[in-house]
């Protein structure tokens, strides 16, 4: 009995020496020593990669590296000891492939862990139309003020996927999205140097095989136009009442008319741009100014109505203005001196395809007692 024992104990501390001098395998560590694999979900792929998996074990450390099938994964992150999140890397070909941990040096690995499979036939999806418009009546569709909320709705077929069953990813270079599927509301910020061209993007992805292991996607644009319309058309009625005052300065019709859409391809009425260009070139011709006030700029807008000025039939325009002024000129046909005071109207309408507004018409109606007659023709 006493040489039995003897042989036996001999033997253990054998098996201890060799370990302690490194004896176990590098891919299969034992108790106490490099990491351990215990399963990799999913299990499966595309050959493309990018699969997201999750790596369940023990004794994983910050620095570990992946492997699957001898590549190297990507997005490899230590979440604990006993869990490591990676993407699968690309195969050359179908067919299973050993998962490896290494943590300092010391490596493990759990074979056939993970297959790859090739993807089945499957039609992309097709976004047919993206459409972009707010709630106000007549509005121009992707068309927004600062501040608005509008509706953007995709039409979206797929041959295996029933349109509620995609994902729908949006985006935008300026401003917010809520709501989530085919149809959201985008809200224009609140503040923006206008006008700018916001684009949105749609990313529509369909995940189709087993459990939803492969997918594709297909993406789409819109631009929306965004402005800041009472600022914008304020802005260039002032400017024209300002041009419109410097007869000794400025005998440029063209540059007065500036935001005038003189070539007649959005005005409701292109008579009345006419009809404007006449009166400028009449008062540059005619008058001498000596002083002017152009009041504050007052804004309406109503998309395809019209704009009411006193004692005239209504301009056809998408926003109305009116405008303070006081002119103190001299008639070099007669060499009379007088002050005018009253109010001018003027329309604007928007055009989509120019992406800008317009102004239209500009009416002068004097409330003053004395003046001259000549600014309200």
């Amino acid at each position: 009995m006493a040489l039995r024992s003897s042989t036996h104990l001999a033997a253990v501390w054998a098996l201890l020496l060799l370990a302690a001098c490194g004896g176990d395998s590098p891919t299969q560590p034992g108790p106490g020593d490099g990491p351990i694999v215990q399963s990799v979900t999913p299990n499966s792929g595309p050959v493309q990669g990018g699969t997201a998996l999750t790596i369940r074990g023990a004794r994983f450390a910050a620095g570990a590296m992946v492997t699957i099938g001898g590549r190297a994964a990507s997005d490899v992150s230590v979440q604990s000891a006993d869990t490591i999140t990676a993407k699968s890397p690309a195969a050359t070909a179908a067919g299973s492939a050993d998962v490896v941990v290494a943590v300092a040096g010391k490596s493990t690995s759990l074979s056939g862990a993970f297959t790859y499979v090739t993807a089945p036939q499957n039609a992309l999806p097709v976004i047919e139309s993206l459409t972009a418009r707010g709630s106000r009546a007549r509005q121009p569709a992707n068309f927004a003020d600062l501040g608005e909320s509008i509706t953007v709705t995709a039409t979206v077929t797929d041959e295996e996927t029933a349109p509620e069953d995609l994902d729908y990813e949006w985006s935008a270079t300026l401003g917010t999205f809520s709501g989530s599927g085919s149809t959201v509301t985008w809200r224009a910020p609140s503040s923006a140097g206008t006008p700018v061209n916001v684009t949105m993007t749609l990313r529509v992805i369909e995940r189709f095989g087993a459990g939803g292991a492969f997918s594709h996607d297909v993406t789409r644009t819109r631009t929306v136009s965004l402005h800041d319309s009472a600022t914008e058309v304020g802005d260039m009625a002032r400017r024209f009442l300002i041009e419109f005052s410097k007869p000794q300065t400025n005998q440029d019709w063209r540059d007065v008319m500036a935001d005038f859409d003189i070539e007649g391809t959005t005005c409701p009425d292109p008579s009345q741009v006419e009809s404007e260009r006449e009166d400028v070139i009449r008062h540059y011709t005619h008058f001498v100014m000596h002083d002017y006030t152009i009041g504050p700029a007052s804004t309406s807008f109503r998309f395809d109505s019209a704009c009411t000025v006193p004692g005239r039939s209504a301009r056809p325009g998408d926003g109305c203005v009116t405008l303070g002024v006081m002119w103190d000129s001299t008639d070099t046909r007669t060499n009379e001196r007088r002050v005018t005071t009253g109010t001018d109207y003027l329309s604007a309408v928007y055009s989509s395809a120019a992406r800008r507004w317009w102004l239209c018409s500009s009416d002068f109606r004097g409330s003053s007692t004395f003046g001259h007659t000549f600014y309200e023709r």
